[in-house]
């Protein structure tokens, strides 16, 4: 099966027949627009399903009048089920209804079912509405999106239902496929990576890695398939399909936010110098800063690592027991149950992955690499180099760290490279 040109077909049914399924997520000019036939609305409800955050650009209500469309929306007033701080003064200025400008003009909480109501002062015809999204990452929080009016009494008409509209493009492209003249084997898997791009245009992007890992198909078949899902749907929602999952990797990046980001590795390396002198970035940042000047574009994470010495008694997961009980009270969120890191971050930002390592005599290892890999003065003491203008510690001998741990073939990209992943080498220093 060509798995490019069955998604090439699924990309063209969507984009030509249901343009308002994933809005915000391909260009600015992804809105989420529809004609009404003739209706009247004193009230206008933007509702999602769920337990999630209602933040849009803008929304825009049309009315025609002889034969031409005005927009109405610019007097209406704005009620909305709740306000993120700082978020009070858009709702005040009532910038939601304000088009062709950039920022976001409503936040909710996160809360179940957040919704934003337009009212009119009397009931008016409406012709059109159209919904400008957020055009980031977060754009698919918008994707059970309810769109219903009233003109009086609260009894609400439904006009717009993101999840029935994703029903119909399924059945749509179901049928499609079963037109396509596939063998009973390849219909199967042609018809379950139909419902893979159903459940990323519901934004679930962990039940479709799950579900990928579930047809149980070779690892080229794998990268066969995330690279088609990639290219169609995931790129143009600013993630990628990778070994690493469905991630926000750093090529969609702006420098300014990487240079935050960096920004909070260095703060957390700073404060773990205070715990133990053996700490460096490591893994990917190290590749990326020689390979390219610059994050690896297809990773979305920094990692530190930290060494303890074996000799004193330390072991994996007694090291992570340390670093969890210096961080946590500085403030830091200590998260996940990995072999042998962790996910650790400020409340409110993004991790950062901070990596154990045992020092054994001259040797260093560090999981999901080989054990006793590394020549411990290869890393430590480590060398600082500039990045975004900031200085950051690195291996000692980064290309001998890199060859180590990436292979003799680290200097070209390699989507199919994976860590040996080994614990029974480390069963006996685990514990």
């Amino acid at each position: 099966m060509h798995f490019d040109s069955l998604l090439s077909e699924i990309y063209q049914v969507w984009r030509n027949l249901f343009p308002d399924l994933g809005f915000g997520s391909v260009d600015p000019e992804h809105f989420l627009e529809f004609s009404l036939p003739a209706i009247e609305a004193k009230e206008i409800r933007f509702q999602l399903q769920g337990e999630t955050c209602l933040h849009l650009q803008s929304i825009e209500v049309f009315s025609c009048v002889d034969g031409q469309e005005i927009r109405i929306s610019t007097e209406a007033e704005l009620n909305v089920s709740s306000v993120l701080a700082g978020s009070e003064k858009a709702l005040h200025d009532k910038i939601l209804l304000v088009s062709g400008r950039n920022g976001l003009g409503i936040h909710t909480q996160q809360e179940k079912n957040p919704w934003v109501k337009i009212l009119f002062q009397d009931p008016v015809p409406i012709s059109k509405i159209k919904v400008r999204n957020r055009e980031d990452v977060w754009a698919y929080r918008a994707w059970s999106m309810v769109i219903e009016v009233s003109s009086e009494s609260e009894v609400w008409q439904s006009v717009y239902h993101y999840k029935d509209r994703l029903d119909l493009f399924y059945s749509t492209i179901i049928g499609k496929i079963q037109l396509m003249g596939f063998d009973p084997g390849n219909l199967k898997i042609a018809l379950e990576i139909a419902l893979l791009v159903k459940v990323i245009l519901l934004g679930n992007f962990d039940q479709a890695r799950t579900m990928l890992k579930n047809l149980k198909l070779s690892a080229e078949k794998e990268d066969e398939i995330q690279m088609a899902m990639n290219k169609y749907f995931i790129n143009s929602m600013k993630r990628n399909w990778s070994g690493h999952g469905i991630t926000n990797p750093f090529k969609f990046w702006g420098i300014e936010q990487k240079k935050r980001y960096l920004g909070k590795a260095l703060e957390l390396y700073n404060d773990l110098t205070q715990l133990t002198g053996d700490v460096s970035f490591g893994f990917g940042f190290v590749l990326g800063f020689v390979r390219h000047g610059d994050f690896i574009p297809h990773d979305d994470d920094i990692d530190l690592i930290v060494s303890f010495d074996r000799a004193e008694g330390y072991s994996i997961s007694s090291s992570l027991k340390k670093i969890a009980e210096f961080l946590e009270p500085l403030g830091y969120e200590v998260l996940g149950q990995n072999y042998s890191h962790r996910w650790v971050r400020k409340p409110g930002e993004k991790s950062i992955d901070v990596f154990v390592g045992l020092k054994e005599g001259d040797l260093v290892s560090f999981f999901p690499s080989h054990r006793k890999s590394l020549n411990f003065v290869d890393v430590f003491p480590t060398l600082n180099v500039p990045l975004f203008e900031m200085s950051c510690p690195i291996p000692a001998a980064p290309f001998e760290y890199l060859q180590k741990t990436y292979g003799p073939d680290w200097r070209n990209p390699n989507t199919h490279f994976r860590h040996p992943w080994n614990t029974k080498e480390f069963e006996d220093i685990y514990s």
